[in-house]
């Protein structure tokens, strides 16, 4: 258990105190000390403060602009005299000075003889420490459990480091930043040509991408992992294959290092691109920059690429397809390589078109950073771009496949080994499946001849690893091949407590030995840094081809999702989980309806469009509701919900930058609501398409949209929908040059402002 003193005056600064305090305790292995809570002592106050000083580990202090009340006899305030305990025990300090705006009641103003000494005390820790100031009480939280993170980090060896970090903390360059850690399994073998060729490009090569492509299973995410770590950071791996670790290195020379790496992984849940970009620009501005303060998405883009073209850092994008549009789907997590393509090829197009022009400003400018890639389909977007190296991960190299079984405790001759992995094409997955196979077996558990009792037969060339899948699930018995396919059913990793609402077993016991056994073959696989469980995607999407009850596997998740309680204040994205957890498996279990019901009364349009403005996560939860494609009716019974589905697919289409994909949404809306006789919706409607087609510069259209919405607005009740079809199409017709007539709206633009802002 670490110790941190807080020092700071108390009643100007008692509700940052308690702030601080609060951070401090709420961090693992932490506690704070303070003054209020030493209690009645036989000491004089001002000794014991400086001896609590010298036990501690760290010494946060807090500057306000009081000096404070002062030990009898003494001329220096409590304040100092800890802050000077601190130097003279050569504590570190980790400094707070409020703004010199901070606002102090007339109450507290003290006498100028003590002003002078706060002013001077002000000074000397600013000119002692590097410094940080602060806002308000959550953001001085947020700063000191930050600075304490970043002292942690900065004395502990590599091999202390966590991978994971506590939440709302963001290590800082020079340190790296696992945004989301990989969990690499046991046994990573090999792949030293490819770790070479990465180290080149890192260090020599003028290509600022470098992406990685390749299907499912050939192990794209363990590679880039395995030599950030290794390689750039020379971190110890501890899944790596004994007789791996020597091979010869392919480690970054200690001058060419990064000055800062991120880490980011698309495959977690609700990992979009603005808040890659989010913590992307916090980590590269070394968090002197609240991405929330750079109002346009835009400005923020620009933001982070001039940093990437001044200084030399590393940012890793693991599983990039999910952004793109073949992958960017609720149920993109049992896919596993079955995709939807289309001639134009837009199922390789980025769904958000910011991320699309990012990728393309990477590959095109003179970045000075350098950005890894890794995807199963190759972005559209950098087609052809310079700045670019593509490179087709191929399948293991046969000694490393050798390596490989040995380490997973297989016995085979070299070419036994080799000749049992040709016939999968060395592919990583594979032979990861093939061995947990060999090793379980019932007759010879071990020996590599188990492989020949399962040959690949030739007309599944190219499908290769369903064979083993197959084989591999067929080797479970029947209660376990149940256990993993509604473990399947999960579309991100879980927990123990999560797994358990599937355990049917008598006993815990004969439950955790089925999962261990999962583990073993490889079907499964355990992140003890974060304790959470998971599947390969591939292993993910055949098991649940199988399950047999989908409905009622998602109906038991979905209540168990129902049961998690929902933050009061929703502070980021990560709150919403739960949430749209539950609305995933509603939609799985066949409950279209419920589904609609729970969007539209606790996600669209609060918050997701007025508090986060994720647009984007509000596509992929609205086109669940569409499993007949965008082309038809959302699966609802109610034609209220359906039109009420349709509007809010296409205001997400036209927020997200596709007015294309909104139009013909919004038509058949309109088409609902006129059926419906209500015109007040319908003219709401037309005003929504006017504003896409405005976008597409479809100007004819917008202005045939605008006079009907204008038309049917008079028959209404409610004047503003007519004021502001007058005051869209007097935009539209200025634009064209019609002033005259554009002119002529002015008067209804006027009714709709307030009295006092009236145009005279």
């Amino acid at each position: 258990m670490k110790t941190a003193f807080l020092s700071s005056t108390a009643k100007d600064l008692a509700e940052y105190r308690d702030a601080a305090y609060k951070a401090i305790e709420g961090l693992d292995d932490w506690h704070c000390v303070r003054m209020e809570d030493f209690g009645a002592r036989d000491a004089m106050a001002d000794e014991f403060c400086q001896e609590k000083v010298a036990e501690c580990d760290v010494f946060v202090g807090i500057v306000g602009h009081c000096y404070g009340s002062s030990p009898k006899g003494s001329e220096k305030s409590y304040t100092e005299q800890e802050y000077e305990a601190a130097i003279a025990t050569d504590r570190p300090r980790l400094m707070f000075l409020a703004p010199e705006d901070f606002k102090l009641p007339v109450t507290l103003i003290e006498p100028d003889e003590r002003r002078t000494k706060q002013r001077a005390f002000r000074d000397r820790v600013n000119a002692e420490r590097i410094r940080d100031t602060f806002t308000s009480p959550e953001d001085l939280a947020g700063r000191v459990r930050q600075a304490i993170y970043n002292w942690v980090q900065e004395q502990a060896t590599v091999e202390e480091r966590p991978s994971a970090r506590p939440e709302g903390v963001l290590p800082l360059p020079p340190q790296p930043c696992f945004a989301h850690p990989y969990a690499l399994q046991r046994n990573f073998t090999g792949r030293a040509r490819e770790r070479r060729d990465l180290t080149e490009w890192f260090t020599s090569d003028t290509h600022p991408v470098f992406a990685y492509v390749a299907i499912g299973g050939m192990g794209k995410s363990a590679l880039t992992w395995a030599w950030l770590q290794r390689d750039v950071l020379g971190l110890p791996l501890p899944g790596m294959a004994e007789e791996a670790r020597a091979e010869p290195t392919a480690s970054v020379p200690e001058a060419s290092r990064p000055e800062g790496v991120l880490w980011w992984s698309f495959y977690e849940r609700e990992s979009t691109f603005q808040k890659f970009l989010d913590e992307a620009l916090t980590y590269a501005t070394g968090g002197r920059i609240d991405p929330r303060a750079i109002p346009s998405i835009r400005e923020r883009m620009q933001a982070l690429y001039n940093l990437l073209c001044q200084r030399r850092f590393l940012l890793v994008l693991d599983g990039v397809e999910r952004i793109l549009r073949a992958y960017a789907r609720l149920d993109a997590a049992y896919r596993g390589d079955q995709f939807e393509k289309d001639e134009r090829g837009d199922f390789r197009s980025c769904t958000d078109p910011n991320a699309g022009t990012f990728l393309q400003w990477l590959a095109s400018g003179a970045v000075k950073s350098k950005v890894l890639l890794t995807s199963r389909l190759f972005p559209r977007e950098l087609n052809g771009l310079a700045g670019c190296q593509r490179v087709d991960l191929t399948a293991f190299d046969p000694e490393d496949a050798v390596i490989f079984f040995h380490a997973q405790q297989v016995k085979g001759t070299r070419a036994e080994i080799q000749a049992a992995c040709k016939p999968y094409g060395y592919m990583p997955l594979a032979l990861r499946l093939l061995s947990g196979l060999i090793v379980r077996d019932k007759r010879t558990p071990g020996d590599v001849q188990v492989a020949s009792r399962y040959p690949v037969l030739p007309e599944l060339k190219g499908k290769e690893q369903h064979h083993i899948l197959e084989v591999a699930y067929n080797a479970l018995d029947e209660k376990k091949r149940e256990l993993l396919s509604r473990i399947s059913a999960f579309r991100s990793p879980m927990t123990y407590e999560a797994l358990s609402v599937f355990n049917t077993y008598e006993s815990e016991k004969q439950f955790d030995a089925a999962l261990d056994e999962l583990l073993d073959r490889g079907l499964l696989f355990f992140d003890r840094e974060r304790g959470r469980y998971d599947l390969h995607p591939i292993v993910r999407g055949y098991a649940y081809d199988r399950l047999a009850d989908k409905e009622g596997t998602h109906t038991r998740l979905r209540d168990y999702f129902a049961a998690m309680p929902t933050p009061e204040k929703m502070e980021s994205l990560d709150d919403l989980v739960p949430v749209i957890e539950l609305y995933h498996h509603t939609v799985r279990a066949g409950r279209y309806d419920g589904a609609c019901d729970l969007l539209s009364e606790r996600l669209i349009p609060n918050p997701l469009y007025f508090l986060f403005g994720a647009y984007q996560i509000a596509v992929e939860l609205l086109r669940a509701l569409f499993p007949d494609g965008e082309d038809r009716l959302p699966r609802l019974n109610r034609e209220d919900a359906q039109a009420w589905t349709l509007n809010a697919l296409a205001n997400s289409h036209g927020l997200s930058g596709l007015s294309r994909r909104a139009v013909p949404l919004l038509e058949m809306q309109i088409g609902i609501r006129e059926k419906q006789g209500i015109k007040a919706s319908v003219a709401i409607g037309l005003g929504n398409l006017a504003d896409d087609q405005l976008k597409l510069g479809e100007l004819a259209a917008a202005e045939q949209s605008l006079r009907r919405q204008i038309e049917l607005g008079q028959d209404t009740e409610d004047g503003t929908i007519e004021t502001s079809g007058h005051r869209e199409l007097g935009r539209l017709l200025a634009y064209q040059g019609a002033f005259s007539d554009s002119e002529k709206r002015e008067p209804f633009v006027i009714q709709i402002l307030p009295q006092e802002c009236q145009i005279e």
